[in-house]
């Protein structure tokens, strides 16, 4: 499960020993994480950043006013500067989405929020004329929420995180699951993990070091999906590879080549 780790942009000092901990991105975010009056001194600060590698960041992007209004600046300034890889939040709808791409000619590497229940439905249409530019899809669930005055619960969340992560897959995007504010439930977070894992999620938001731990600790599968992928990798080599692949029997069950992939990302999971 790879981990989007959020940095607010007041403290890139924490870059390295994020990093050093195991985080598979760093999300560095200009919008909820700090005040706005921080904002443009920030920016500076991120513009003569010694280390180039902040630029292999993603950088949450304040793309709104106070009054609902667009504002690129923050935007347009990464932008001139040669930032391709941001995570767009509270966008309206997808036009809104097409405005932001129209502002460059470079491909960038998007992680997408949905925060609204029109850009969500819309994300249906939509999504498929763009996702050369989207790298993630994810929902901003508390963002969501809020829109529809609804209660902030996984079973609230079920089918629109079964949905993302549907359109995720159709066009070969990243699936990233929810952030979760709970940072010391350490058992409901690992709960919240797995649960997101299972359903197929590539990656998981991650806003505190205690959660990072969990999911660099965490044991996605068994030791014995472990074997049994093993035989299946055995099996596919004696075999001759996908192609020649035709079911074969371990221990009782039917393997088939639509489980081949299954036990790539097990063994993935194991040797990491």
């Amino acid at each position: 499960m790879q981990s989007f780790f959020f940095i607010p942009a007041n403290k890139l000092h924490k870059i390295a020993h994020i990093k050093e901990k195991g985080a598979t991105e760093i999300v560095i975010d200009l919008e909820d994480a700090v005040k706005t009056s921080e904002k443009n001194n920030l920016l500076e600060r991120i513009l003569k950043y010694p280390n180039e590698d902040i630029r292999n960041c993603f950088f949450r992007v304040p793309l709104m006013d106070s009054k609902g209004n667009f504002d690129f600046k923050i935007f347009d300034r990464l932008l001139e500067n040669g930032f391709t890889r941001f995570v767009f939040p509270k966008l309206t709808g997808f036009n809104d989405f097409e405005l932001c791409l129209k502002r460059t000619k470079s491909t960038l590497k998007v992680i997408l929020l949905i925060e609204t229940p029109r850009l969500y439905m819309e994300s249906f249409n939509h999504i498929s004329n763009y996702h050369q530019h989207v790298y993630g899809l994810a929902l901003g669930s508390h963002d969501f929420i809020s829109a529809i005055q609804a209660k902030h619960t996984l079973q609230n969340l079920e089918v629109l995180r079964q949905q993302i992560l549907y359109f995720s897959k159709a066009y070969d995007i990243l699936a990233i699951d929810i952030a979760s504010m709970n940072i010391m439930d350490g058992e409901s977070f690992r709960e919240e993990l797995m649960d997101g894992f299972d359903k197929g999620y590539d990656g998981k938001f991650i806003i505190h070091p205690n959660q990072l731990e969990i999911v660099n600790g965490t044991k996605f599968y068994s030791d014995l999906e472990y074997e049994w992928a093993l035989q299946v990798e055995q099996k596919l080599n004696k075999h001759g590879g996908a192609n020649e692949f035709d079911p074969i029997l371990i221990n009782g069950k039917v393997v088939e080549k639509p489980h081949i992939k299954l036990a790539i990302r097990i063994i993935n999971e194991f040797r990491k």
